[in-house]
């Protein structure tokens, strides 16, 4: 009788250097996500939006076999009315700033995200990341048919942190701050 054992690679099971160097990039990009996440002032998420539930922070070890972080600003996910502000960082993909609207939110089709080069997001799950970034399920301008066949509507945009001479910290909370500035103006 012939088994059917999968061919494992003990070599790079045992290879400890290797799981040690991805334990420290895991926790330094949590750490930087914590720091993120402390940085933000809470008041200012109240006065955006008042059902606000606060920041959380969250991770996954399998998003297609890579693992990811997510840092979630607001966390108001009602269909009609609802706003969520997040930060995927998606290991061997990139780190993404996602916008989330329920279908009705005042602020869902306004021309901030078009100018400042955001997509709009064709897929019918706001968490199908692999249709959005991989399948580029997206449009820079959306038309108004796509907007109206959506149940929610979404932007997002690539926060390009690769480069060696770019400090993360300061790209994201920068994006944050623009964003964060745009919404402040709008309640006025």
């Amino acid at each position: 009788m012939e088994e059917n054992t999968p061919k494992l690679n003990l070599q790079l099971w045992l290879n400890r250097e290797l799981f040690q160097s991805q334990n420290r990039l895991k926790a330094g990009f949590w750490e930087l996500f914590s720091q993120i996440g402390n940085e933000i002032d809470t008041a200012i998420l109240r006065q955006i939006h008042p059902k606000n539930k606060g920041i959380k922070l969250s991770k996954g070890g399998d998003l297609l076999g890579f693992p990811y972080h997510v840092l979630d600003l607001i966390r108001d996910f009602d269909p009609d009315k609802g706003l969520n502000i997040r930060i995927l960082n998606w290991f061997g993909q990139g780190m993404y700033l996602f916008v989330h609207f329920g279908k009705n939110h005042p602020l869902s089709s306004e021309d901030y995200f078009i100018q400042n080069s955001f997509f709009y997001a064709l897929s019918s799950s706001p968490w199908d990341y692999p249709d959005l970034i991989l399948k580029e399920l997206k449009t820079i301008s959306p038309t108004p048919a796509e907007m109206d066949s959506m149940k929610f509507h979404q932007y997002f945009i690539k926060i390009n942190i690769e480069s060696q001479s770019s400090n993360p910290k300061n790209m994201i909370l920068e994006e944050l701050k623009n964003l964060l500035e745009f919404f402040l103006l709008k309640m006025e």
